[in-house]
């Protein structure tokens, strides 16, 4: 398994996808669109802004929350929360709110990022105390659901 992810990040479709996430997740709203759910939306103002922060400068991938190398999500823990972020892949064509995954996240023509930022215990798999286990094993792809 090990040798599997390191011939995927050296892979240049794969780096290219992690440049491509690293660059929304930095820019939010420029590069990508930005989800943040009630729960986040809750918190107040200055807990928000520390919490947008964090993400646009996460770099903490391990094998556990990024095992394919495209930087797609990750999580940490601020004020005793489990927060959880993730860029999902939409087809360019697809409205906003649609579910059409991109089978080419690698190609901004094609793809639509959006970038979503909750409470680890919104997301329907995961509760607070999961965030460490689950972050590392929801798909960042339809085609990595199968």
């Amino acid at each position: 398994m090990i040798r599997e992810r390191n011939e995927s990040l050296a892979d240049p479709r794969t780096q290219k996808i992690a440049r491509l996430n690293d660059e929304a997740r930095i820019a939010p709203g420029l590069t990508c669109e930005l989800c943040v759910t009630a729960g986040i939306q809750s918190l107040p103002e200055d807990d928000r802004r520390e919490i947008y922060n964090r993400v646009c400068g996460y770099n903490d991938f391990t094998w556990y929350n990024d095992a394919r190398g495209q930087h797609g999500s990750g999580y940490f823990t601020y004020a005793g929360l489990q927060i959880f972020w993730h860029i999902a892949y939409r087809a360019a064509e697809s409205a906003p709110g649609a579910d059409s995954w991109s089978e080419h996240p690698e190609d901004p023509e094609k793809t639509r990022r959006v970038l979503t930022i909750m409470l680890a215990r919104e997301h329907p798999s995961m509760t607070d105390e999961d965030a460490p286990i689950a972050a590392r094993v929801v798909p960042s792809s339809p085609s990595a659901a199968k």
